[in-house]
């Protein structure tokens, strides 16, 4: 998962810096921040320990792609900067922004109790 996280990390710094380059060519850019969708990515085993205990996601964790999708498109549509189309991902956005120190409390969590 580390690869991973470092991917959308890095994406989520290169659309700022993206956002603040084109800005001045009238170039919008919006970034997406789901939660978990129901992709075929959850299954696969190297990506976590949910696959390798057989085990899957809470349904109520996981996002239809296509509701994500759409609340996407309104958001472009919006020319808002940053999207979070589910619960999860704005419940997660706000708290790791007024108190990241919250997030230490997942270090304990163990996928093999859900």
């Amino acid at each position: 998962m580390s690869a991973y996280a470092t991917s959308q990390y890095g994406l989520r710094g290169f659309s700022e810096g993206l956002r603040h380059e084109l800005a001045p060519h009238d170039v919008r850019v919006t970034t997406v921040y789901p939660f978990f969708s129901r992709t075929p990515l959850l299954n696969v085993t190297r990506f976590g320990k949910f696959a390798e205990l057989k085990r899957t996601l809470p349904p109520a964790l996981t996002t239809d792609p296509n509701k994500i999708m759409a609340t996407t498109i309104r958001a472009i549509e919006r020319n808002q900067n940053e999207v979070f189309p589910d619960k999860f991902a704005l419940i997660g956005h706000w708290i790791k922004r007024f108190s990241p120190g919250m997030f230490r409390l997942f270090d304990r969590v163990n996928p093999e109790a859900i």
